[in-house]
């Protein structure tokens, strides 16, 4: 694999990515991946604003330590009211990983992943913890996990 992880947050505009703050997921284990750097295009402070309506760019560079054929991705809004993760990626289900980097992932081997995402306008203004999952769906124990903080505008 040449891309790793899982994106997150980012306007589209012409400014180039920069790193952005993230934290790993609490929660899950580590074991399985090091998410080296999150970078979210024209992100210059934390948390990154994000505008409703536009399209987002998230790069992420990590290293798993596990191979997969066909991994997934997941992006979630964590809700503090009801605490349990909403899905905003493709209608509420995993994608497939292997659009945005190259496939099979390999065990060691650093990688990045670009993944563009619209911001819907219907999304509540508010800042909210922002989680990123890539994961191996025969075992969902082999999961790369950051989550990060974004203001919605």
């Amino acid at each position: 694999m040449k891309g790793v992880a899982v994106a997150i947050v980012a306007i589209l505009a012409t400014a180039e990515a920069g790193p952005t703050q993230f934290t790993p997921c609490q929660g899950v284990p580590q074991d399985a991946c090091t998410v080296q750097e999150v970078n979210i295009r024209d992100c210059d402070s934390y948390p990154c604003q994000i505008k409703r309506g536009e399209d987002m760019v998230t790069e992420v560079t990590g290293t798993p330590y596990f191979t997969s054929d066909d991994a997934v991705i997941v992006l979630e809004w964590m809700d503090d009211i009801f605490g349990y993760p909403i899905t905003v990626n493709n209608g509420g289900r995993p994608e497939n990983a292997c659009q945005y980097t190259t496939c099979p992932l390999q065990a060691g081997e650093p990688s990045t992943l670009v993944y563009k995402m619209p911001v819907s306008s219907m999304y509540m203004p508010g800042t909210y913890t922002f989680r990123g999952k890539l994961y191996n769906p025969d075992d969902e124990s082999q999961v790369c996990c950051f989550e990060t903080q974004a203001e919605i505008v």
